[in-house]
């Protein structure tokens, strides 16, 4: 569902530098969450290294669960698996499943890179885009109130400042809902789980073999309450 927006949105600014460049060349700076003055933003509940732990380890427990039933599917069904059929195959899987966890996520990597050249998605990855996509993302906050009296003390000089009015129209940034978003104020710091984590895979080339990765997009239901 679309979000209803004023035709307008302000930015209260003091004279300085970083405002004439807003009028002159169209620029505008983006705050890391680190640098807002709140030292609340992007904080996080429950997300500490023992959970990021078995986040990973769960990640890779699901893909080897997905290896081992397309691989009994492709045996029971006679049909070859990454190179391997019959009782070839039958003997692989067997031996397969007595190994330790991180021992079949490396047997299964090796069987897949030897046969296709390439590599499973890392988990660590998807949570190391989550970190990068928090740590990254820029902040330019907007009032839909050009007249608010605290604004102008606290952040147009104390009124000695200007408010910006940008356009809202169809084809710009603030126009699209994943990048322009009301701020939503809550007394609670919004709670990481796993579950609530989008991932989006990536396809690339490096020479002449396939990587696949994955990222957390931008527009993760998680991510936007942290920013």
């Amino acid at each position: 569902m679309s979000i209803i927006k004023p035709k307008i949105l302000y930015k209260y600014r003091a004279l300085s530098p970083l405002t004439e460049q807003i009028i002159e060349n169209k620029q505008v700076w983006l705050s890391k969450l680190e640098d807002l003055n709140d030292p609340f933003e992007g904080s996080v509940a429950n997300y500490s290294m023992q959970i990021r732990t078995q986040m990973i380890r769960h990640y890779r427990h699901m893909q080897i669960m997905s290896f081992v039933v397309k691989g009994d599917m492709a045996h029971q069904q006679g049909r070859s698996f990454f190179g391997l059929n019959g009782r070839i195959l039958n003997s692989y899987l067997k031996r397969f499943k007595t190994k330790s966890l991180d021992r079949q996520y490396y047997m299964m990597n090796l069987l897949v890179n030897q046969n296709h050249g390439i590599n499973f998605s890392k988990p660590e990855e998807l949570l190391k885009s989550f970190e990068d996509r928090l740590k990254n993302v820029g902040v330019f906050s907007m009032s839909e109130d050009s007249t608010n009296q605290l604004m102008w003390a606290h952040y147009a000089d104390e009124s000695r400042g200007l408010a910006l009015g940008f356009s809202v129209e169809k084809g710009n940034r603030l126009a699209d809902d994943n990048h322009c978003l009301p701020i939503t104020y809550s007394d609670v710091v919004p709670t990481f789980k796993s579950e609530d984590l989008n991932c989006h895979w990536q396809y690339s080339y490096e020479n002449g073999k396939m990587k696949i990765g994955v990222e957390v997009p931008f527009d993760d239901p998680l991510f936007k309450k942290l920013y």
